[in-house]
């Protein structure tokens, strides 16, 4: 049986030989730098990897990472590694662009002794020009205790890394007694938490890893989960917005080339550099939130959710769904919704507001407020949250709209509400696009008519338009329609300058004593070529300067002529 003095002479003697045979290690290729898979929560595609020392010797074997570092720590040499691993990682990189073969950025780590013997921005920056990569594929990996250890000099280095254009990521945090301090002194790019914090996977360890994240997205800072090593762990992480996941799950420490035939065979796809900033941005802004949230995609025919938290389930669904099950129920069906998702997502990403619009489904009436968090080559990341306010009883006691009214998103492209008394107009379903006032959700009723009348009405229709909508003899006129409602026909100018013809109607909602009505809008029909409006008069193009022969497109294109 072995005694502890003997172990202690073996690890000393393997310390010696460490500490001797450093330079021919690195010499002879014994030592190799494997990388680990980082994967991005949101799209799941590859965006990077972690690089690590593993060192196979002749004499003893394979030596785990803490055996040979802590001995080239206690012989003040563990620079000759991470000098080595900053060049040989940099190779690789070169290696792979000149062979247009896929690369992602790789994170280094480094030992406060390195600082403290070398300029190790001038060794980075020298590797880097040496192989002529970008430096954003390089990011540098320092630990909370060697911050602790010298406050001023980890300070000065953080921030010429940072100044230089590479990414400073915190390692290990959390595991010491000065993580909160740190983050409020020094600027760091990415958090890294082990799952350690999760090794019970308890309620209590849920909150701690929920709020950490969250208190990081609020400070500006990306976070990482490494360690992850089921797939319950990740869905949890995905849930609350942990934006990057490192662990055995994706795959353990591999040679360069075994590790991207991993990730082929894992059929993982990897995020192009050229979109790292955009997936990166999208990352950020998925969180942990009780408000209703959605991260969405648009590609400018096709949505997909990358994120959307229980808040905002729970005002769509009944039961849990996946994602990609989510995106088939809601926006890849025949349902009419799917032309309203468009024209809404048109607006957004033409205005870059915060737009909100109003559409019924299955009886309900919602509300989706939204905006553009970043584009790039036509697609799109919207952030959006949602409400269903038919569920709302203030809201229903405050409209008094009827659910027979609810299903009119399917009829109409707009339905806005007018007070007579307090002289407003107001969207219900829908945005009334005509107008520079569109990010607006209530408008003054004159400022709105006196817009659209003098702006976007064909100059021959404005009298019309006018006496269409004068308060003074609506509900005469509503009262007098044997159908319960008035409509007529206008020449309206679209984004583009055509002017396109646009039926509108009025109705009284019922129960208001003449003081609410529904101001409604929608496309005429292609094959149309008269119009009754409501007193009975039919349309005549002879009335607006044309004759018979002109076409419905001409009239739309030039209703001034």
């Amino acid at each position: 049986m072995t005694s502890f003095f003997e172990n202690e002479k073996s690890e000393k003697q393997l310390n010696e030989y460490i500490a001797q045979n450093i330079d021919l290690a690195l010499n002879s290729g014994w030592i190799k730098v494997y990388y680990q898979p980082v994967i991005r929560t949101l799209t799941g595609q590859l965006c990077g990897a972690e690089s690590l020392a593993r060192w196979n010797d002749p004499v003893f074997g394979f030596l785990c990472p803490d055996q040979f570092i802590k001995a080239l720590e206690e012989s003040n040499q563990i620079h000759k590694l991470d000098c080595w691993i900053i060049g040989k990682v940099c190779s690789d990189i070169a290696e792979r662009i000149a062979n247009h073969q896929d690369v992602v950025p790789v994170s280094v780590n480094f030992s406060k002794l390195d600082f403290e013997n070398c300029d190790m921005l001038q060794v980075v920056e020298a590797a880097v020009d040496q192989y002529g990569i970008p430096n954003d594929y390089i990011h540098i990996e320092i630990t909370e205790s060697m911050i602790v250890s010298d406050g001023v000099l980890m300070a000065r280095i953080i921030d010429n890394f940072r100044s230089a254009g590479y990414e400073v990521w915190m390692d290990d945090f959390g595991s010491g007694y000065s993580s909160l301090n740190l983050l409020k002194d020094y600027h760091f790019d990415t958090i890294k938490m082990d799952m350690d914090f999760l090794s019970t996977f308890t309620d209590r360890s849920k909150i701690i890893m929920t709020s950490a994240i969250t208190m990081a997205k609020n400070i500006d800072i990306m976070t990482l989960a490494e360690g992850v090593e089921n797939e319950e762990q990740a869905d949890f992480l995905r849930s609350i917005g942990c934006g990057k996941l490192q662990g055995y799950l994706y795959g353990p420490p591999m040679p360069i080339d075994k590790f991207f035939e991993h990730i082929a065979a894992m059929n993982i796809t990897i995020e192009p550099r050229r979109w790292r900033h955009y997936y990166q941005v999208a990352s950020f802004h998925a969180r942990y939130s009780d408000e209703p949230l959605e991260i969405l995609e648009d590609d400018g025919t096709t949505f997909r959710t990358l994120f959307m938290n229980d808040a905002y389930r729970r005002q769509i669904v009944s039961r849990d769904y996946t994602l990609e099950e989510l995106d088939q129920l809601v926006y890849h069906t025949n349902s009419p919704l799917i032309k309203k998702y468009r024209e809404y997502a048109d607006i957004i990403e033409t205005t870059k507001n915060v737009e909100t619009f109003y559409y019924t489904t299955n009886g309900s009436i919602m509300c989706f407020t939204a905006k553009e968090l970043v584009e790039q080559e036509g697609k799109h990341i919207l952030e959006g949250s949602i409400r269903n306010i038919s569920a709302d009883k203030n809201w229903k006691k405050q409209t008094n709209v009827d659910n027979k009214l609810k299903e009119l998103n399917h009829l109409f492209e707009t339905v806005m509400v007018i007070n007579k008394e307090k002289h407003t107009i107001y969207t219900l379903i829908g945005q009334f696009r005509y107008t520079n006032l569109i990010s607006q959700d209530v408008f003054e009723l004159d400022k709105l008519m006196d817009e659209l009348a003098n702006k976007y009405i064909a100059i021959s229709d404005k009298e019309k338009f006018l006496n269409f909508l004068d308060l003074s003899t609506l509900q005469n006129r509503i009262e007098a329609s044997d159908k319960g409602f008035i409509e007529n026909i206008f020449r309206i100018k679209q984004p583009d300058g055509n002017y396109k013809w646009k039926e509108a109607s009025v109705m009284l909602i019922p129960g208001t004593n003449g003081s609410e009505y529904l101001f409604c809008t929608k496309a005429t029909t292609d094959d149309a070529q008269l119009f009754l409006s409501s007193n009975n008069e039919t349309f005549n193009p002879a009335n607006y300067g044309l004759d018979d022969t002109r076409t419905r497109h001409q009239i739309r294109e030039h209703p001034e002529d």
